[in-house]
């Protein structure tokens, strides 16, 4: 019985090696994962085009603020000192019309950049999408054309690579099925075979 105690405890312990060593695969597999998102070298001058645009807005957002803040508080501050009549109940009271404008301002311009921004990519989703259900009915005619200054136009392309593709593939195979149909008609075995082998080779390139 005392024998059997330390093959238990081996067992045992190779079992916890192996937890730990499945835990630290699956950690090492999420932070690749969490890098992978953060990536920036993946579609480097689309990603450019984005930060940027976000940069400008933010930034006309904090330099209409600031011009607003400056022209206000300097008004005030002069009448503070020159006009003593004029009584401030609090520094609220005094800043309230710059929070207020600030506001208005930051409203106005997240108003125009809901209405305006996501459109050069919302707009080709939107054709990319139409484009693809037809190609899923059959239609292997259709190119894609993305006005100037949308986003997605690599996608785009390689959209309209993979149905020029198709097409070409798919004219092959009718060629085929007319070569096939010529030979069986005409009783040439020969010329059927070949055209079958071909046209299996065509099939058998696609993965179902």
């Amino acid at each position: 019985m005392d024998h059997g105690t330390p093959t238990y405890s081996v067992y045992l312990t190779k079992g916890n090696c192996a937890s730990v060593a499945t835990a630290t695969v699956i950690k090492e597999a999420k932070m690749k994962e969490r890098r992978r998102r953060l990536n920036l070298r993946i579609k480097r001058e689309m990603q450019r085009r984005l930060i940027l645009k976000i940069l400008a807005i933010v930034l006309f957002s904090l330099l209409c603020s600031t011009t607003l803040f400056y022209i206000y508080s300097s008004q005030e501050v002069g009448r503070t000192y020159y006009q003593a009549h004029i009584k401030i109940r609090s520094f609220l009271q005094l800043l309230w019309p710059v929070v207020l404008g600030g506001l208005i301002i930051g409203a106005v311009v997240g108003l125009l950049v809901a209405l305006f921004y996501p459109h050069p990519i919302a707009g080709p989703l939107y054709r990319i999408e139409r484009e693809l259900k037809e190609v899923g009915k059959g239609n292997l005619t259709l190119h894609l054309r993305l006005r100037k200054g949308d986003e997605l136009k690599e996608l785009a392309e390689v959209i309209n690579s993979m149905v020029a593709d198709l097409n070409a593939r798919m004219k092959q195979v009718k060629g085929l099925f007319s070569t096939l149909q010529e030979a069986i008609e005409k009783d040439q075995v020969d010329d059927a075979r070949k055209a079958l082998r071909e046209l299996k080779a065509i099939l058998d390139s696609f993965r179902t």
